[in-house]
């Protein structure tokens, strides 16, 4: 047997067929079911080439069955941590297996949300119990206690579970426009696979109320139905993200939203400017109220959860009907009063007796409408009467809309007797909607009244310019012969 003079002479024809050692005997079929013969050759090229060029040795890699392959590794582990996050580019799965890892994905990360704030509650026993109870009323489920059901849930809590089930509508959604064609049309597709999703969150909420029903505790049927509301809503934000993307807002969603963000807006400033002349009296209410220092972080992280409360409840103050405090207790820029503060650092500051000048504050609530409607009208101009009063009317009912939600989330009680009626106080959402009218009315009529006083206003300049030419000729003539000129 002869090799060739030189290393781009080595055909296929001079390696053997059979896989062999490196020694030259052929390997058995029984231990070896895959190989690669890998041949080197050097040749000596000083030398050039002659009878004695022949390759220095032959190297053979043998994979052995079980071997594990890193680049498949790497792979599994990718796909792993991609499903673990529920990126929109995970894996492919079938619709009703992605509808239960969004679920139970939604469920795990509120759940471990929770006992993260469990154990920075400060309490002395962070267990099951208390993470359940925060991560259930984190749906805005009632909590039912021993005095009473507590209504008044902090705002703030509902971040724990609207992001992730945001982000399970996004997998959900990415997970059917992925799939292949079935039965149903796409849209009926997603919806089933979102009812669906639904359903096995609504399950698992049941499921946790179920499992401890010591005082305090969240009734199971509560539980279902809001988190039934809860993931309905968050989720269908993040179907239509992932489907539309980020889209141009409407203009009547723009209208309606500055609306409502003129006296939120305020209502902001107001709250910031309140905590913030009142820093020194909350530390020692909070100090008082709290001794250790898990005591002092947990009363801090109640008071932020809280805080979108104390907003919206200002928001009532601008619009000027104000909000409760206790039964007979209400503050507003036309009443005042000792309200019966909860033992929450951040109401002790709440002024008794507000100036005189906040009676003006409601004027800024017609002023959100009438920017509303301005920028409705640069997007979408209208010349015809008829058209822009509806659109005025469709602007304020639509805010008075998002009002009534916003005051009703915000409010409630916290089963004392004394603390039945805590938030805005009613005829809120009436008020705010006679403002905003105002305010969209005002804007649609101005251009009409503009083009109904002009000419009014030509001839009213008229008839005083006819006069005055009058009343000078008969003073003329009144006057002697010798004295005219």
């Amino acid at each position: 047997m002869t090799f060739p003079r030189r290393a781009s002479e080595l055909t296929d024809s001079s390696v053997p067929d059979r896989p062999v050692t490196d020694q030259g005997v052929p390997a058995p079929s029984d231990l070896v079911t895959e190989a690669e013969v890998v041949t080197e050759v050097r040749a000596a090229e000083e030398s050039g080439p002659g009878p004695d060029s022949m390759p220095t040795g032959i190297w053979i890699d043998v994979r052995v069955p079980g071997k594990l392959d890193r680049a498949r590794l790497r792979t599994a582990a990718s796909t792993a941590g991609r499903l673990m996050v529920l990126s929109t580019s995970s894996i492919r799965l079938p619709g009703i297996a992605a509808a239960v890892v969004a679920s139970a994905w939604a469920a795990a990360v509120g759940l471990l949300c929770a006992i993260v704030l469990a154990v920075l509650s400060g309490a002395a026993e962070p267990g099951p119990h208390l993470a359940s109870l925060i991560w259930l009323t984190s749906h805005h489920a009632p909590l039912a206690t021993e005095v009473g059901t507590v209504t008044l849930l902090p705002l703030g809590l509902m971040l724990i579970t609207v992001l992730p089930l945001r982000r399970a509508g996004r997998f959900v959604a990415a997970q059917v426009a992925q799939g292949r064609t079935g039965p149903l049309p796409p849209r009926n597709r997603l919806l089933a696979v979102c009812g669906v999703a639904v359903a096995v969150y609504a399950a698992v909420a049941g499921v946790v109320a179920a499992s401890d029903l010591s005082d305090p505790h969240v009734p199971v049927l509560p539980a279902m139905g809001w988190a039934i509301v809860v993931a309905g809503a968050a989720g269908t934000w993040g179907v239509v993200r992932q489907l539309r993307g980020r889209v141009p807002t409407p203009p009547f969603a723009q209208a309606v939203a500055v609306a409502v963000a003129v006296p939120l807006g305020l209502a902001t400033l107001l709250t910031a400017a309140t905590l913030l002349l009142g820093l020194g009296s909350i530390a020692d209410v909070q100090g008082q109220v709290a001794q250790t220092g898990a005591e002092q972080v947990g009363i801090s992280v109640l008071q932020l959860a809280y805080l979108p409360n104390v907003i919206i409840w200002a928001a009532s103050f601008v619009i000027g009907t104000g909000f409760s405090l206790g039964a007979d207790h209400r503050l507003s820029p036309f009443a005042s009063g000792q309200p019966v503060v909860p033992d929450l650092p951040i109401l002790t500051v709440v002024p008794v007796d507000p100036p005189n000048s906040t009676a003006l504050l409601p004027i800024l609530v017609a002023l959100g409408g009438v920017l509303g409607a301005v920028l409705f009208a640069r997007a979408l101009p209208e010349a015809r009467l008829r058209r822009r009063i509806t659109r005025a009317l469709a602007i304020a009912l639509a805010a008075g809309a998002v009002w009534w939600l916003l005051m009703a989330l915000s409010g409630g009680s916290l089963g004392d007797g004394r603390l039945d009626s805590l938030g805005p106080a009613p005829g809120t959402v009436l008020v705010a909607v006679l403002l905003t009218g105002a305010g969209t009315m005002l804007w649609a009529l101005l251009p009409t009244l503009a083009s109904d006083a002009k000419p009014v206003a030509v001839d009213l300049r008229d008839r005083v310019s006819t006069a005055a030419s009058a009343a000078k000729e008969v003073t003329n003539a009144r006057r002697p012969t010798g004295k005219r000129g």
